[in-house]
């Protein structure tokens, strides 16, 4: 896979998710645990962080970065809790981290594997896992704490 193709997935990937959707939504309306969605908030800045440095990545390999379009089954997501969310959006990540890791070994099996692609397409597997940890993570100290109230 050419390294224009990859980083052209790999914006997809970053910008179609369901986590950038809910930033662009109206997450901070819904109904749900605060720290939550203080949580969610710092992972929609630094994932559209991300996104700006794949997006810089692209120009300078191919020119402009394509228009991206969200799911039409994220529109689905407007009145549930954001508890719920949550789990949908770390479940959302594992998914991604693996399409990174797919994305990964046909880079390298081309063998036209570019430095900073594999670089992005690495650090986007890893911190999406880490993200969708420290989600799941979080989740089970909010029941932890409902259940002890």
């Amino acid at each position: 896979m050419k390294p224009s193709e990859s980083l052209g997935r790999l914006f997809c990937v970053v910008g179609e998710s369901l986590l950038l959707y809910l930033g662009d939504s109206s997450l901070w309306s819904h109904p749900g645990n605060e720290k939550l969605k203080e949580s969610l908030s710092d992972l929609v800045a630094v994932n559209r962080s991300l996104l700006s440095r794949i997006a810089s990545a692209m120009a300078t390999i191919e020119g402009t970065p394509q228009v991206l379009e969200y799911p039409i089954r994220f529109t689905a997501t407007h009145d549930l809790d954001v508890e719920f969310l949550s789990g949908v959006v770390a479940s959302d990540f594992r998914a991604r981290s693996e399409t990174c890791s797919e994305l990964l070994r046909l880079c390298h099996a081309d063998d036209q594997s570019d430095a900073l692609v594999s670089s992005l397409l690495q650090e986007v597997r890893d911190s999406t896992l880490e993200y969708a940890v420290q989600l799941e993570q979080l989740r089970r100290g909010i029941h932890l704490l409902s259940a002890a109230e």
